[in-house]
């Protein structure tokens, strides 16, 4: 299965009914719950070799979707250095959102119900 290395999905929606097909396009970060958790569960299992292409991770009662999403950022770009377009599923675009990507180095587009977050800032 190759990915795109370019893209990854960061899936904020607590039961998202496509991460199936969507890890089969690109690196995902999921929000832990159980039903992507059954899901991931059964996509490690499936995989042939370890990677970092699938991941869950934990959320903070009482912090905002939007600054749990921008607090991940710096980890994800530490594990896939070659994204430059993060596919955000699961949050609509706010003020403090689009200012966080922009102070990121990321400009926001909606794409149908999901945002892409594009890196515009090339400093590494």
């Amino acid at each position: 299965m190759n990915r795109d290395p370019n893209l990854v999905a960061i899936i904020l929606d607590d039961e998202y009914p496509e991460l199936r097909a969507t890890s089969q396009q690109m690196a995902i970060w999921a929000v832990d719950t159980p039903a992507n958790r059954a899901t991931m569960t059964e996509l490690w299992a499936g995989a042939k070799a370890p990677s970092n292409d699938l991941t869950l991770f934990k959320t903070a009662t009482g912090v905002s979707k939007d600054l749990q999403l921008l607090s991940k950022v710096p980890t994800i770009e530490l594990h896939h250095p070659d994204a430059r377009v993060l596919l955000l599923i699961g949050v609509g675009e706010t003020p403090a959102l689009r200012d966080g990507f922009l102070e990121l180095g990321y400009s926001l587009k909606k794409r149908g119900d999901d945002l892409l977050a594009i890196k515009t800032d090339t400093r590494q």
